[in-house]
Order: structure tokens, then C-alpha cells, then sequence
């Protein structure tokens, strides 16, 4: 569904004159409550592909970050080989001239003057060209600030939350629409933004009603430290195969560029609870596409909980992955993994100590390089003689006479190398 009308309606709208800073200062408070876990420029964008080069740092994968107090911590990770890179933007697209990792993931958290936490992630589609990854930051940038003062007005009426929900997407549209330059640009991103709102003390612990609105395929995640229970808050709705099996490349949604957005109808809205002590986790399509189907929820509880997840990456690489033997190259099932922790020193059994919101956060982002180790190295191996032979033929007859790598029919349980952020944040700091 497009947006044009409406999206230019709102932007009169106060609010999207000008999200180029975020330094926010509140009387009495931190004068940088909101912390953009990534960055990237959105004000030069009509300069775009030429200056693709001059922003590899700003493009490229941010790492690891845990706050100064621990109430939250993100990590902005790619399993995407370096080749791959090397061969679309040197070989097959070489008007992007960039021979750099490229992450099109982009998110913050902002801490409101009462102390309470929101994030918000949003995922570049690939579609959509490095530009993408300029819209993902505009979102994000656009839901922090729009919400760093006061949070949304959801009242528990299921309709009238998600009319909030859709205005906010509106809004963002239209923020997108009003930076974005006219010409060649487009790109698109989903939209997940998760906040907590203090709501009083019951049984001695503090407790927050927890919003949610959604876009696409991001996931917002409760995990229960007193059940030790995930549970996903929105729901994701992708496009359906012939077969009635949804389609591994349908994000079920996305805001566009020039006023544009697409499965308008699949805005979600989400209010539970939930306490002090629990955790609200944001992952993008590069953590859950590399989940079994249906079984999301059990996988982040299992992993986040579990301190075999803690090793190092040379430790969890060296350990065969008996899933993928016989060149089976498949996620593995919850009885498989919990066979892969027993047989290599883990335990189904762990003390279950609450974690830090770092430790789920790296857990979970072990877990992704875990799974998907194997395709990465063969992704690798085939980029780089593609990018050879591309060389050859660029030497020996001025141009790229090379064949495109053979399409691949997905299937929603193989692995899948892509871009992956992953936010842990508490209701609060603390």
C-alpha cells in the first residue's frame, strides 16, 4: 500500500523539521539520553553512490556495545562473506563503487528523563541498493527522538493501539519521504521499535507495560529471568508460497523512499508486561531466519540462558557440527543443538543465574556465527573465484564475461548469511 497522501499530510508535523541532531538535552538530566548505536549521515545523501567510498567506516559493521551501566547492550554483526561484497560492487555492479562490508542493520536505545528504556531497530532491504541502509537510519533516528521525552499513547484497546501504530509508521514515512533525494535513490527498511513504561511496584519489583509496533520481519522478544521463558511479542507476516509455506525473501512489509510503504496492512501493535528484572530482545531476519521455523522462542530461551554460548569463536568452530554432515547444510533442531552442547562440554542444565544483558546478547550472536559457519566459508570460496574470473575476463576483453552464480531454492530451515543486530535492553536503568 502506498502512502503518498497521507505521508505528505504529516509532514507538517513538527517533529520531521529536522532529526539531523540528537543531542536532546533534558533539565536535571543526561544531556545524551539517546544513544544511536550506529551511525551514518542521512544529510548527504543526494551525493549518493559517488560518496559510497568516503563512509566504509560508517557503513561497515559497528561490533559489540554494552552500556556504561549495563541496562543495555547491542551487537551489529554480518555473516556475510567479504567476498561477496568484493564481487557484486567490483565485477557485477560496478556503478557502487565500494569493495566493503556493507551492514544495512541500524538501531538505538534512548533512556527517558524517568529513567525508562526504548529501542528501535530497522533493517535496510538489499533491494533497495547501499541506500537502503541510509533509510534504516533515518527510521531509527526518526522513532528515538520522536519518543525520547514521553512514550506512545497505546491504551489497551486493540484497535485504537493500532491506529497509533500505523500513525507512527505514517510519520516515518513521511520523514523518509521528506530526506530522501529525488533521482536514482530508493531503498526501503522495516521498522521495530519496543519501549518500556513504568506502571508501579508489585511483590516488591517495579513493573512496565511494554509497547511494541512493528513493520516486516524484526522481532521483539520478552525474556522472563523469573520463568526463564522467551516470549515473541509481535507477529510477523510473510508473504505465502504456492505450497502455504511463507516465502524466506517476503519481509511481510517495509517503509520506501519517496513516500512509500508496502504491507501497510501488516502493521502490528503489541502491550503486555513485564518486570525489573526481565529483558526485551531485538533481533533482525539475520538472527531469526537462522532459527528452525517455529521455533524461535524456545532457541533464544535455551541459548540465552546457556554459558557455552560464552566461548570464543575459534573454541565454537572447532567443534564438528554433526547437523550438517553429508554436506546437509541445515539449521540445526532444538534435540540436535542440545546433542552439540552435551557432546562438547555444554549442559542442558545450566545454573540459571540471570544473566547480563550483554551476556544474552553476545549468546545470541554466537549462536548466529555458529550456524551459520559452514555457508560462510563456502560463500567465501565462491565469490573469490567468481571475483577472479571476472578479473581475467576484464583483462583479456574489457569487460565482465562472467556467469551469475546459480539461484539457489530456499528453503526456511538452511542458514542464511545476512546482516544481524541484536539489542538487549532492561525495562530501566539502573
Amino acid at each position: 500500500m502506498q502512502l503518498e497522501q497521507t505521508s505528505q499530510q504529516s509532514t507538517n508535523d513538527p517533529l520531521l523539521a529536522d532529526l539531523g541532531g540528537l543531542n536532546i538535552e533534558h533539565k536535571g538530566y543526561s544531556p545524551n539520553p539517546i544513544s544511536m548505536l550506529t551511525t551514518l549521515c542521512t544529510n548527504n545523501v543526494s551525493l549518493l553512490p559517488g560518496s559510497l567510498i568516503d563512509m566504509e567506516k560508517q557503513l561497515g559493521s559497528h561490533g559489540f556495545y554494552e552500556s556504561s551501566d549495563g541496562s543495555f547492550s547491542y551487537n551489529h554483526a554480518t555473516c556475510v562473506p567479504i567476498a561477496y561484497y568484493q564481487y557484486e560492487h567490483s565485477v557485477r555492479h560496478q556503478m557502487w563503487p565500494c569493495e566493503f562490508e556493507v551492514n544495512m542493520d541500524r538501531g538505538g536505545v534512548v533512556t527517558r528523563p524517568d529513567g525508562s528504556l526504548a529501542a528501535c531497530i530497522a533493517d535496510g532491504a538489499g533491494g533497495g541498493g547501499y541506500f537502503s541502509a541510509f533509510v534504516a537510519q533515518m527510521i531509527s533516528e526518526y522513532c528515538l527522538k520522536r519518543f525520547a521525552l514521553e512514550p506512545m499513547k497505546f491504551i489497551g484497546d486493540a484497535e485504537a493501539d493500532k491506529r497509533t501504530a500505523q500513525k507512527l509508521i505514517v510519520e516515518s514515512c513521511a520523514h523518509v519521504g521528506v530526506q530522501s533525494p529525488v533521482g536514482q535513490n530508493n531503498g526501503s527498511s522495516t521498522l521495530l521499535f519496543a519501549e518500556c513504561v513504568p506502571i508501579g511496584i508489585r511483590d516488591g519489583k517495579a513493573r512496565y507495560r511494554v509497547q511494541v509496533v512493528s513493520l516486516g520481519d524484526c522481532a521483539a522478544i520478552h525474556i522472563n529471568c523469573e520463568t526463564k521463558k522467551a516470549t515473541q511479542l509481535n507477529s510477523i507476516k510473510r508473504e505465502l508460497n504456492e505450497q502455504g509455506k511463507p516465502t524466506i525473501m517476503s519481509t511481510g512489509g517495509l517503509i520506501g523512499t519517496h513516500f512509500r510503504a508496502f504491507g501497510f496492512e501488516n502493521i502490528d501493535a503489541h502491550l503486555s508486561e513485564a518486570s525489573e528484572d526481565d529483558y526485551i530482545v531485538l533481533v533482525t531476519d539475520g538472527f531469526t531466519d537462522n532459527v528452525r521455523e517455529g521455533y524461535i522462542e524456545e532457541m533464544v530461551q535455551f541459548v540465552a540462558f546457556n554459558p557455552f554460548f560464552d566461548q570464543s569463536y575459534t573454541d565454537r568452530e572447532k567443534y564438528p557440527r554433526d547437523w550438517e554432515q553429508g554436506g546437509n547444510c541445515k539449521l540445526p533442531t532444538m534435540e540436535e543443538i542440545s546433542c552439540f552442547l552435551i557432546t562438547y562440554g555444554g549442559t542442558l542444565n545450566p545454573i540459571f543465574e540471570r544473566p547480563t544483558a550483554a551476556q544474552i546478547t553476545k549468546r545470541l550472536a554466537n549462536y548466529t556465527s555458529l550456524v551459520t559457519a559452514t555457508l560462510k566459508v563456502g560463500q567465501e570460496q565462491l565469490y573469490s573465484k567468481l571475483l577472479e574470473e571476472g578479473k581475467k575476463a576484464q583483462a583479456l576483453f574489457g569487460t565482465n564475461q562472467i556467469q551469475e552464480p546459480k539461484p539457489i531454492e530456499e528453503d526456511v530451515n538452511d542458514p542464511k548469511t545476512d546482516d544481524y543486530m541484536i539489542i538487549t535492553m532492561s525495562p530501566s536503568c539502573r
